[in-house]
């Protein structure tokens, strides 16, 4: 996996244990207020202008509506970070980002930073294998406060980085973040997404670290509403399950949560499934589950608990 760090820092995460450079935690008041799935694209564009109280978006000037679900096609076909984000850019500006397109984005933008970081073909892979750092180009989570610097932004968003430097190409991911917090802002949209679209968001979120300011709201929300849905909608599916260890996995490597229900939660859940037989389950949710817990030591009585259901779950299931 690779995460972006505070200050554009690319790392490489290898499997079961990552490196983090050291994070500032803030609050969620001191930040600015502000599916793999389509939903069902009216009822997002009926929805899409109630937010919580509390909550002030960080909104591009013209404050678009929530778009139809037709930008994921145009994403698609951009094979290179400066196209794929003039490609967001017209997205944004034609009104066709819709959630699940703002979705497909946070999938393809690590691979595509970590290209664009590295010149030569395959010299990413060996690069992250090596466990080196990598300069990536950073991605703004606010627009400028400043009128005169808040238009020149909106202006490169316009061009798509047409000027060929780094902050105008990936300023367009504004349109995304835009998206992203618009459905975490409205309790409708964010209990009718999939749990694969809350997963995307916590995984970019919380590996990436787009900023600063880190958007905590989001990976907050996110956990949020993953712990709500495993404790209100009783028995998941083994997909629903797997993805809501992703966001679990997602708020741990994000550094910033140290202490949330989610993590003994899903732990729980995956020991559960395991010794009611689900031997078939994939390790990638036993794998996010327990990369969860190591990442937040010293864990509470709750975490210590589920972390020895979890191992002792797995020793049973390794030698039968």
């Amino acid at each position: 996996r690779i995460g972006l760090c505070g200050g554009g820092e690319l790392r490489a995460m290898a499997t079961g244990s990552c490196t983090l450079a050291p994070t500032k935690k803030r609050s969620r008041t001191s930040l600015p207020d502000s599916s793999a799935t389509a939903v069902a694209a009216v009822t997002f564009t009926q929805l899409a202008g109630k937010k919580r109280s509390g909550h002030k978006k960080q909104t591009s000037p013209s404050n678009p509506p929530h778009p139809p679900p037709h930008g994921e096609f145009a994403l698609a076909e951009a094979s290179t970070l400066e196209d794929f984000m003039s490609a967001l850019s017209g997205a944004g500006q034609a009104a066709t980002l819709d959630a699940s397109a703002a979705a497909f984005a946070l999938r393809r933008l690590p691979e595509l930073l970590g290209a664009e970081a590295v010149a030569e073909r395959g010299a990413l892979a060996m690069r992250l294998e090596a466990g080196e750092g990598i300069e990536a180009a950073p991605l703004r989570s606010t627009w400028p406060d400043e009128p005169e610097a808040r238009a020149e932004l909106w202006q490169d968003c316009q061009l798509g980085g047409a000027d060929g430097g780094r902050r105008g190409c990936t300023s367009a991911f504004l349109w995304v973040h835009e998206r992203i917090e618009e459905v975490l802002d409205d309790q409708e949209l964010r209990e009718m997404v999939q749990l694969s679209w809350l997963a995307d968001a916590a995984m970019f979120y919380g590996c990436l670290r787009p900023g600063p300011p880190l958007p905590l709201h989001v990976l907050e929300d996110c956990g949020d509403e993953a712990l709500r849905r495993l404790e209100h909608q009783g028995e998941l599916s083994e997909g629903d399950l797997a993805q809501a260890c992703r966001v679990g996995c997602g708020l741990a490597m994000s550094q910033a949560f140290a202490r949330h229900g989610l993590y003994a939660t899903v732990a729980e859940c995956v020991a559960a499934a395991l010794k009611a037989g689900a031997r078939d389950l994939l390790w990638q949710p036993i794998h996010d589950a327990a990369l969860a817990l190591a990442l937040v030591r010293p864990w509470t009585a709750e975490a210590t608990r589920s972390a020895l259901a979890l191992s002792n779950a797995v020793q049973a299931i390794s030698m039968a």
